[in-house]
């Protein structure tokens, strides 16, 4: 995988791959990157695989955590201690009846792994429903090691487009200018 994705600016095909990659390896359903931004109470999803027949976990529109606080009280603390979420049964981890056990049912979901990521914008790597590696929590270092290069992938790429926007932008200002100027 690291000679199919070393350089250059294919920064979707290198995450796409990465989380495909992440997916087979735990044999999940689904494999997720999402930023989250507590001072906005939000989760984004940036970029997700998912199985043939399983819905995409997040869809694309920011998630409102105030609207789940099982859910945000998760990331709140798995944030402020930097923690990583070894093998997880869903049914654990919230109540049952709760907004977001019945969510997480509608969604398939049933057992998730994660690590946080916090590089110049801070996450969680996620594998949703895994069926290998699940027994011991240091099983989830390959999934640090991926969004790893997931999160880089994603930091250069919105990088990229910030350097391509300030151009772009240079470029106008001084049209502008020796446009006005004859």
């Amino acid at each position: 995988m690291e000679a199919r994705l070393r350089g250059g600016y294919k920064f979707q095909e290198i995450i796409t791959d990465t989380l495909a990659t992440t997916m087979d390896f735990y044999d999940a359903d689904s494999a997720l990157v999402t930023s989250v931004d507590p001072d906005l109470m939000t989760a984004k999803p940036e970029f997700e695989t998912h199985r043939e027949g399983f819905l995409p976990v997040c869809g694309t529109a920011p998630m409102d955590l105030n609207e789940y606080p099982e859910i945000l009280t998760a990331v709140r603390m798995v944030s402020k201690d930097n923690l990583a979420i070894p093998y997880t049964d869903v049914s654990r981890l919230l109540k049952e009846g709760s907004k977001e056990s019945l969510r997480m049912e509608q969604i398939g979901i049933h057992s998730i792994m994660a690590v946080l990521y916090n590089k110049r914008n801070a996450g969680f790597a996620v594998v949703i429903n895994p069926r290998n590696y699940i027994k011991h929590p240091e099983h989830n270092s390959l999934l640090q090691v991926l969004s790893y290069v997931s999160v880089a992938e994603i930091n250069e790429m919105n990088l990229m487009n910030c350097q391509k926007g300030s151009f772009s932008e240079e470029g106008e200002l001084a049209q502008g200018y020796s446009g006005n100027a004859g």
